[in-house]
């Protein structure tokens, strides 16, 4: 089974030089790589997929150092491309709707890859990028046709054609300025349909085989019409509507981030209440009443019950600002997206919420540390219950003293 490459077939390409009818050419072979390259493609089992004979000699004789004479057809079609000059190139049904991914022209000595590129190519690869815009306004192509199918009151189809000549008398400027237009995806699919409804107003009156030539020969037209018409949709488009976009966002979080707040404060009143029931309830007593003792132990205990339980619920609530804010990041970066050339005039509005959910973690922080300290009151209150007899009796047994 062959094994060849267009790579092998570019070395021997690139080393040609081809006579007029650009079929047959002299090798100098002056490299082993290039001795390599012509000796694999002239393989038996290699010449149908190379294209590429001796004129005179024998395989044998194929030496670095020597010069040879090769004729070279087209290789097979799933290996590459080899046409004489670009005109040849286009005359390529799907290479007018597509650049090759493997092909050689030999007038250029150039191929897909090189660095250097002929200015030909380049605005061939300019008009592609409009084409592909055009591809995404069609409802669908028809590759082997290399067709776009638009539906406009039935199917209308625009065979993709145009030569080498055409090309060269299409303006640069007004390509770049059309795709310019396209370089960010705010409003790109109004922008698409205002194109399409432009370009299909420009070549609905030409003959079918003629529409693309007439798109190109008007570009300047279709360039004015389709900045008239987004502008009108711009008009349309206010500052006022995105802002409204922005804020209701603004509202929707500022309400969730509240509520984070809001389904603690309760709770929150407790701990007030809960201060003042564990100073008040807790009584001394004599070291041997039990009974005031474990009552005393009982509120204690109660009160680090409710400092555990309430400390859960505040980092459960801390959890939930991470995730809104987490959530407020994510619709950000999609409102930014969509509005990209204008959302730096709102960074505002999503900052404020930033600066909400920074300042409810505060709350959440400066909470816990108030029922810290009242755990801290609880068991000064419980230590000084339990020394209250001591002192007393040592004060009674001082003065049975004296």
């Amino acid at each position: 089974m062959s094994s060849i490459r267009f790579e092998h077939l570019l070395t021997i390409y690139r080393a040609a030089k081809f006579e007029d009818d650009a079929r047959t050419a002299a090798v100098e072979l002056k490299s082993k790589d290039l001795v390599d390259a012509v000796a694999f493609a002239l393989k038996d089992e290699n010449l149908d997929d190379s294209g590429i004979s001796m004129e005179q000699g024998e395989p044998d004789d194929v030496q670095v150092g020597a010069t040879i004479s090769l004729s070279i057809g087209e290789p097979r079609s799933g290996l590459g491309i080899l046409v004489r000059n670009f005109e040849e190139l286009l005359s390529i049904k799907s290479a007018c709707i597509r650049e090759p991914k493997r092909y050689f022209l030999i007038r250029e000595a150039f191929s897909r890859d090189d660095e250097i590129v002929p200015v030909a190519v380049v605005k061939y690869r300019k008009l592609l990028s409009f084409i592909a815009l055009l591809k995404d306004c069609a409802a669908y192509q028809d590759d082997g046709k290399a067709e776009l199918i638009f539906i406009q009151s039935g199917k209308f189809a625009m065979p993709v054609r145009f030569t080498a000549a055409q090309l060269a008398m299409l303006e640069d400027k007004t390509l770049d300025r059309l795709l310019a237009f396209f370089d960010e995806d705010t409003h790109r699919e109004q922008k698409l349909s205002i194109l399409t409804n432009t370009v299909l107003s420009t070549v609905t009156i030409a003959a079918l085989n003629k529409r693309f030539q007439t798109l190109l020969t008007e570009l300047e037209d279709v360039l004015t019409k389709f900045a008239d018409g987004y502008k009108l949709f711009i008009a349309d488009f206010s500052y006022d509507k995105v802002r409204d976009e922005f804020e209701t966002t603004k509202v929707e979080y500022a309400g969730k981030i509240h509520k984070v707040f809001t389904d603690i404060q309760n709770q929150l009143l407790s701990i007030p209440v809960a201060s003042v029931i564990v100073a008040t309830q807790m009584k001394s007593g004599a070291a041997t009443d039990s009974t005031i003792w474990i009552t005393n132990t009982a509120l204690l205990a109660g009160a680090w019950i409710f400092a555990l339980l309430f400390v859960m619920l505040c980092v459960n609530q801390y959890r939930t600002l991470k995730v809104l804010d987490a959530e407020i990041k994510r619709q950000e970066d999609v409102i930014t997206k969509k509005y990209s050339s204008v959302a730096s005039m709102f960074s505002d509005i999503y900052q404020s919420l930033h600066d909400r959910i920074k300042l409810q973690r505060k709350f959440l922080a400066g909470v816990v540390f108030i029922l810290i300290f009242g755990l801290l009151g609880a068991h000064f209150f419980y230590m000084k219950m339990q020394a209250a007899p001591n002192v007393a009796n040592a004060i009674v047994q001082q003065k049975s003293t004296n």
